[in-house]
């Protein structure tokens, strides 16, 4: 996919026996690969960005070369399937690509003046989390002792990643729950939201069709550009009447505000919803405002109907202050 490894948990032993965390980072923002049994599967998209597909499109059809005895870089293909199609809105190619378990990413070009976004001061493009590059392994020797960690440093200096970044995250959700994820959001976050009703053919026979709208919460996430009303990154959550797969604890990361006072906001509401909670794998246990500030952070992982209370949605979301060490790393071009 074109990230990097993030040098601060880019440990010999965490990336090579699988025992630890592991960072890949792009652009601003990043992947939190933790260590378990079975792969964690996101029961939707994940959209990425990039300047252009070309880095991409040339490493994904290395791979076509594979039985043919030359071309490819291992013997088995890191991914499931891909295609390459046009977007139907940028008019532009679009790459899809399943990983081995299921995750479906979508890759985009977007240029950096991209369209209705032209603010090369916006937050997302004018910080980067940092990569582990050669230089990082001239310099210590526990990085030199592995030839898989040599195999995935950079070779440049630049710090900049093929990938600029994770555009969207889409979640498939149950029917008639769009508009109450929609209200959550924007009651606990004050997060811009949308609730798009999208008319969808359905076949019951070969006889007869019947039209389902299909109902999609889009919510907001970063920069606000005051003329077009867009943000830079993007929650969807898209009603199936598909059966959906049990919730395995994947998760996101957002950081809220910009400063402490905007975060402790942020856990009051959450707090007055009764959604704060303790994931009992981290050492993070955080319950209160005094904790919060001690991790710079708090979870939840409850979406409710705030007018019934019951749990509509489940997904982790670990609620991360500017405090926090993980944003000290950014640094501006």
């Amino acid at each position: 996919l074109g990230m990097g490894l993030d040098p601060r948990y880019a440990i010999p032993n965490n990336v090579a026996s699988g025992s630890g965390m592991v960072w890949a980072n792009c652009g601003a923002t990043q992947f939190h690969l933790v260590f378990g049994e079975e792969a964690q599967v996101v029961p939707g998209s994940i959209g990425l960005w990039y300047d252009d597909l070309e880095g991409l499109k040339e490493r994904i059809l290395r791979y076509e070369e594979i039985g043919k005895g030359e071309g490819a870089e291992g013997k088995e293909r890191p991914f499931e399937s891909f295609s390459i199609d046009m977007d139907p809105l940028s008019k532009k190619e679009s790459i899809r690509i399943v990983d081995r378990y299921g995750n479906v990413f979508y890759c985009r070009q977007q240029s950096s003046d991209a369209a209705g976004q032209n603010d090369h001061t916006e937050l997302i493009r004018s910080v980067r989390q940092p990569i582990l590059t050669s230089t990082d392994m001239q310099h210590s020797h526990d990085y030199q002792s592995s030839d898989l960690l040599k195999r995935f440093a950079a070779d440049h200096e630049s710090q900049e990643t093929d990938c600029r970044g994770i555009q969207h995250v889409e979640f498939n959700v149950p029917p008639n729950t769009a508009a109450k994820i929609a209200e959550f959001y924007d009651r606990v976050f004050n997060a811009p939201t949308n609730l798009i009703t999208i008319p969808s053919a359905s076949s019951d026979d070969s006889d007869s069709a019947t039209t389902i709208d299909v109902n999609v919460a889009v919510v907001g996430i970063g920069s606000v550009n005051p003329t077009t009303g867009r943000t830079s990154q993007s929650l969807i959550f898209r009603e199936t009447s598909l059966p959906l797969p049990p919730y395995d604890g994947h998760h996101i990361s957002l950081y809220v505000g910009d400063d402490m006072a905007d975060f402790a906001v942020a856990l009051k509401s959450c707090m007055d919803a009764g959604v704060v909670w303790v994931n009992p794998k981290y050492e993070d246990k955080v319950t209160n405002l005094n904790t919060a500030k001690k991790w710079n952070q708090f979870r939840f992982k409850d979406i409710l109907d705030l007018k019934t209370g019951k749990q509509v949605f489940e997904l982790e979301h670990e609620v991360r202050s500017v405090n926090h060490r993980g944003w000290t790393g950014l640094v501006r071009r």
